[in-house]
């Protein structure tokens, strides 16, 4: 019950921010983009598809990193995007 305890003397919204967690199941990090825990970030994102993410969330850099989830979708929406023009 570490992770009670750690929020509850940081405050919660510091621990949102912190990125990699531990839990029972093992190391999760943390996307920023859709606020879900998932085990890997892609840190390697193409740069249209950065574009993207960074028009729809200012504050995100790419250190940040994303989950393939995120990553999906804005590819998708990258897709739409090129096929309209």
């Amino acid at each position: 019950m570490w992770c009670s305890y750690l929020i509850f003397e940081i405050g919660v919204d510091t621990a949102l921010t912190l990125g990699t967690r531990d839990f029972e199941g093992g190391n999760m990090e943390h996307c920023i983009l859709c606020d879900k825990d998932s085990e890997t970030l892609e840190h390697k994102i193409e740069s249209s598809v950065m574009e993207m993410i960074k028009k729809n969330n200012p504050e995100w850099v790419e250190d940040d990193g994303s989950c393939t989830a995120c990553v999906a979708y804005y590819k998708s929406l990258d897709n739409i995007v090129v096929q309209e023009n």
